[in-house]
């Protein structure tokens, strides 16, 4: 013979708190959207590549906003930058194409040294082929991708989430009486 027994016990205005509880997760996920961008982009920063420091200071936090998708409300933070060979950075570039000139030549300029190049107009005719040779290299092997966003939302995430997430729950049910 088996026996079971239940006990429940529930406040009478539980279903209340509930739904007034909405606005309070929906606060309190956007407070901890906004926390971890802000460290992502911390993060990020140190693990971009670094040239002149200009990917460095360009990323920024961007947005913590809520979207819809099939009825669904959606929460997303933002980071990135507005440099256009940040996604470069991140992802890579596939073979095949060409890169932009003047870039390239400009980095190469920089990093005359680095090439054993002089000054002068033999300089910048040795400039202009060095451009030309990082140019083709990238046309037919492409670049393989830093990914310095995504290792630094994976460094941060595994222990930020389980805080960020005990402080959220606490917070709710704090604000909703039930603790």
């Amino acid at each position: 013979m088996k026996l079971t027994m239940r006990i429940e016990y529930t406040p009478r205005d539980l279903r209340q708190r509930l739904e007034a509880g909405q606005g309070v997760i929906n606060e309190e996920l956007v407070g901890s959207l906004t926390t971890m961008r802000e460290k992502v982009t911390a993060v990020a920063t140190k693990f971009a590549p670094v040239d002149r420091r200009g990917l460095r200071t360009s990323l920024q936090p961007g947005r913590t906003d809520t979207y819809t998708t099939t009825d669904v409300a959606r929460k997303r933070a933002l980071v990135g930058s507005k440099l256009p060979y940040a996604a470069v950075h991140e992802f890579g570039r596939d073979d095949g194409w060409w890169p932009p000139r003047q870039p390239i030549r400009d980095w190469v300029y920089r990093n005359r040294r680095k090439f054993g190049v002089g000054g002068g107009k033999a300089g910048q005719r040795e400039v202009d082929r060095i451009a030309y040779l990082v140019r083709r290299k990238i046309a037919r092997r492409g670049i393989k991708g830093k990914h310095y966003l995504q290792r630094a939302l994976e460094s941060i995430f595994p222990a930020f989430a389980r805080r960020a997430l005990q402080q959220a729950a606490e917070a709710i049910l704090k604000r909703l009486g039930l603790k």
